[in-house]
């Protein structure tokens, strides 16, 4: 299966060991552009995951925001 030319918006992706980021990185390997969504963590922290999908060759966007709230 391949995700290129795709873009994957995953939310919950801050916890390096949780379920997000997994996803996250999953969809990265596979090809995807993947930007990392949460609320719950710094954006510091977001933006090391993004960092950790980078250097392995992905491309990654991380931003501190909600998904549950249109304002």
């Amino acid at each position: 299966m391949s995700l290129e030319g795709k873009t994957a918006i995953v939310t919950g992706a801050s916890h390096p060991r949780g379920m997000g980021a997994a996803v996250a990185a999953k969809f990265a390997g596979l090809g995807a552009a993947v930007a990392l969504v949460d609320l719950e963590r710094t954006a510091g922290e977001l933006a090391e995951g993004a960092a950790g999908i980078v250097a392995s060759g992905g491309r990654a966007v991380a931003m501190h925001a909600g998904a549950t709230d249109a304002d």
